[in-house]
């Protein structure tokens, strides 16, 4: 269930059991990174991780995975993905240990979003995490947001 709702100052979305919360107002751009971000938490975090792991590896992987879809499909959140993995004082050694989970999550969004072969959506995956960030917007019309 997605749902739009004020949330305390600094949040801009959160989960749970389900449900995922939204700031309205967000850019498509935010609001879709937002999405994406809380989805992996319900995915992999509330379906078993969440006892398995500290707050820093889940933040972590969430925002890493946020990253990785939103690069697939020409979204830049670089500088904010960078800020609040440090923010929850993950680094390249979080990364490294959580990257199968990254992988495997980002492909699973990139699928559930465009549908298509599990080759290519890795690929696509493995693409996105190699090349270097570029500077692209969000087309407004690629991303609805309702409120």
């Amino acid at each position: 269930v997605l749902e739009y709702a004020p949330l305390p100052p600094g949040t801009l979305g959160c989960s749970s059991g389900g449900r995922i919360t939204i700031r309205p107002g967000l850019t498509p751009a935010e609001h879709f990174s937002i999405a994406v971000h809380e989805l992996v938490h319900e995915r992999i975090h509330q379906k078993g991780r969440k006892h398995d792991a500290s707050t820093t590896v889940l933040e972590t992987e969430a925002e890493a995975c946020a990253f990785v879809v939103c690069r697939a499909i020409g979204l830049d959140s670089m500088a904010k993905s960078a800020d609040y993995i440090q923010l929850y004082r993950g680094g390249p050694e979080t990364l490294a240990e959580s990257l199968d989970h990254i992988q495997k999550t980002a492909a699973w969004v990139l699928d559930s979003i465009v549908p298509t072969d599990t080759d290519a959506v890795q690929s696509r995956v493995t693409r996105s995490v190699e090349r270097p960030p570029s500077r692209v917007e969000a087309p407004r019309a690629a991303i609805a947001t309702t409120t």
